[in-house]
């Protein structure tokens, strides 16, 4: 199946200061040049960014962050149903998930 990797800039930001506080600088690298250039990354404007910290509040008591909300936002918007992730909270909002 040939699909199109597609990510935002705020997993892009959170992943780079994850993966340099639990594996360091070269696995930021290996990340930023390795992975990122197969990647679409999408900017969220300020129009996604309103509706995802609206539905963020609206949804603390499902304990899903932000940044989620931010993807799910983006997802409706683009028509995209199938996502790479370990988070259930993808699979509960509907989402096809992989693995």
């Amino acid at each position: 199946m040939d699909e199109d990797l597609v990510t935002t800039d705020y997993v892009v930001v959170e992943t780079t200061t994850l993966v340099h506080a639990r594996l360091g600088g070269s696995a930021v690298r290996a990340f930023i040049d390795g992975l990122l250039p197969v990647c679409e990354v999408r900017y969220v404007d300020a129009t996604i960014h309103a509706r995802s910290v609206s539905a963020y509040l609206e949804s603390l008591s499902r304990r899903s962050s932000l940044l989620d909300r931010v993807n799910f936002e983006l997802m409706r918007e683009l028509r995209i149903r199938r996502v790479f992730t370990f988070d259930r909270d993808f699979a509960r909002e509907g989402s096809e998930t992989v693995p």
